[in-house]
């Protein structure tokens, strides 16, 4: 006879002593349990705008982030 079968027997004869958990919560039928206090946040909260922007010189944008030349130009 395998061992292990003896000692599941075991286990589950002693999980029977175990004691029950006690639930600490309210009754979900109880209309009269305290609940927490909910506060409304709007679906669109924290969205932006996008919004058509003017566009900016780009002469001036591709001078600052184009590669320096060794000649300086």
């Amino acid at each position: 006879m395998n061992p292990a079968v003896p000692l599941a027997a075991l286990a589950a004869a002693l999980s029977a002593c175990a004691p029950i958990a006690l639930v600490s919560n309210p009754d979900p039928a109880d209309p009269a349990a305290p609940v927490a206090a909910q506060r409304y946040v709007p679906v669109t909260a924290g969205t932006r705008t996008y919004q058509p922007a003017e566009p900016k010189p780009w002469t001036e944008i591709n001078k600052g982030v184009a590669p320096k030349s060794e000649d300086g130009q």
